[in-house]
């Protein structure tokens, strides 16, 4: 009798930890974002950063259809646009921001930022990222780091 409890016991958890598993596969493709962890409104579209799949995506919110799938370095944490630009904070402990043009897709250009970017900002032709876990910034300020 305790044999078989032991043995219902160990399949229920077998059967759980393939689950979780077969869920932490890659994304689908056709399915969207996965985690969600910021949302810009880009003149008619929609911006998305989905953390799990490394992804910013571009959705009509009228008919909810993807116009445009960029690929990210790392995990992404944040994100502030400034017109056609996305400067998105991303990453852990080596964590960097990558300055995205909306229009073509492309990279522009990516510089490192510290311990955990997240909440940039722009304001007065500066960017302004938070770095969650460093004591210190990369520009030395204490309160946020800035670049431009």
């Amino acid at each position: 009798m305790k044999l078989t409890k032991m043995f219902r016991a160990f399949a229920t958890a077998l059967c759980c930890l393939l689950a979780l598993i077969s869920c932490r596969q890659g994304p689908d493709a056709a399915s969207g974002p996965l985690a969600p962890v910021d949302v810009k409104v880009v003149d008619h579209l929609v911006a998305v950063l989905g953390h799990e799949s490394c992804v910013l995506e571009l959705v009509d919110p009228a008919s909810g259809e993807k116009v445009k799938s960029i690929r990210l370095a790392q995990p992404p944490n944040g994100m502030a646009v400034d017109g056609a630009t996305a400067y998105v904070a991303e990453g852990g402990p080596r964590g960097a921001v990558e300055v995205v043009d909306l229009e073509s897709g492309a990279l522009k250009r990516s510089f490192p930022a510290g311990h955990t970017p997240m909440s940039p900002v722009v304001r007065g032709g500066k960017l302004y990222v938070a770095c969650r876990f460093d004591s210190r910034f990369p520009t030395g300020h204490r309160a946020c780091a800035a670049w431009r």
